[in-house]
């Protein structure tokens, strides 16, 4: 039994091992959604694009946020519109850099992803990749599928951005990021990382993936893109405080209940002794 698991442990670690680039076969992608397309047309030619002021206000009825002249596709909404350009438009506002179309945004993003997945030989050839260009574009331009925020925040940037740790793909380690390296956080959760193969020592059993489902849950704060790191000294203290206020909480209420029985208790003494005397008065 123990040498079966550890031939299942070598099998895990091999499987969820991380392929060098050279190692890489690569993948074929055909084209289903922009498979009509004809010449060196691309998924951006197909949209009637128009020009919109994208503005939020708020309850008070002033302007928070306002952008004119923004390109978009002509059948978004305008709630779609005041969020992607307010939240994801990449620049300061009033500077050159400043992001103005959707277009500009979505090939940011998509061609970012596309370009490294060509060159870490993630497919086959050359028009595998762009077919996954292309049909990624056309799945953000027409609103089939989205990234969560962080991709839209990070993807692309020319400044550096990163969080944490990254996974070096030379060494196959993960490393502590430095101040000026450029590893953008694309993934919406943070995983526990372990000293140990991630596959093998977290979910070599089921309380482990429980216990790695949970470290995932409580790595989220207040939505997407917004993180903490939890350690177990943070883990255990959040606990304790939680557990004396629940127990803070229930003797309070236990204090209540018990002032209120006292109470009930004394008046209808009060109100059994004062009827003989009622009583005595009508006499």
């Amino acid at each position: 039994m123990g040498q079966l698991s550890v031939n299942l442990a070598l099998q895990t670690k091999e499987l969820h091992r991380s392929l060098k680039r050279e190692e890489r076969k690569g993948v074929s992608f055909a084209r289903y959604f922009t498979q009509k397309l004809e010449g060196n047309r691309t998924p951006y030619d197909e949209i009637a694009w128009e020009l919109r002021t994208a503005t939020i206000g708020n309850d008070k009825g002033s302007v928070i946020f306002e952008q004119r002249d923004v390109e978009v596709p002509a059948d978004w909404s305008q709630t779609a519109t005041n969020i992607v350009v307010s939240k994801y438009f990449h620049g300061r506002m009033g500077s050159p850099d400043r992001e103005t179309s959707v277009a500009q945004l979505v090939h940011r993003v998509v061609d970012t992803i596309a370009d490294w997945g060509l060159a870490g030989n993630y497919f086959k050839t050359k028009e595998d990749g762009e077919n996954f260009r292309s049909e990624l574009a056309h799945l953000m331009l027409h609103q089939k599928a989205c990234f969560n925020s962080p991709v839209w925040f990070n993807v692309g940037v020319r400044e550096s951005r990163g969080y944490g740790f990254y996974f070096d793909e030379a060494e196959q380690v993960t490393k502590k990021l430095q101040p000026g390296e450029n590893h953008p956080q694309w993934r919406w959760l943070i995983r526990k990382v372990s000293r140990n193969n991630l596959a093998t020592s977290l979910c070599s059993s089921r309380a482990n993936c429980r216990r790695q489902w949970l470290w995932e849950q409580i790595a989220i704060r207040r939505g997407s893109g917004q993180k903490k790191i939890w350690t177990p000294n943070s883990i255990c203290w959040t606990m304790a405080f939680s557990i004396a206020a629940c127990i803070a909480t229930l003797t309070l209420s236990c204090c209540l209940l018990l002032t209120c029985t006292i109470f009930r208790c004394l008046w209808d003494v009060c109100v059994s002794r004062s009827r003989p005397c009622a009583e005595l008065t009508q006499r």
